[in-house]
């Protein structure tokens, strides 16, 4: 008898604004981490990101995640 796979259900999406985590490269070799509290999606952290800080050259922007 073949045993039966369990059913996985996808965890619910959080809505409304949640927190990211934006890598930073500035135009004179320095690297910074930035938290952003409150954005809506990643294109929103990245924004914040670009209007807050100045000779930016690279962006790389993800989703925090914390262990519950």
């Amino acid at each position: 008898m073949a045993k039966q796979a369990a059913v996985r259900r996808p965890r619910p999406q959080k809505t409304g604004p949640r927190e990211f985590i934006a890598a930073v490269r500035l135009l004179d070799g320095r690297r910074e981490l930035y938290r952003i509290p409150n954005a809506l999606d990643a294109d929103d952290a990245r924004q914040v990101v670009l209007n807050q800080v100045f000779e930016v050259v690279n962006v790389v922007v993800s989703p925090r995640h914390w262990n519950s």
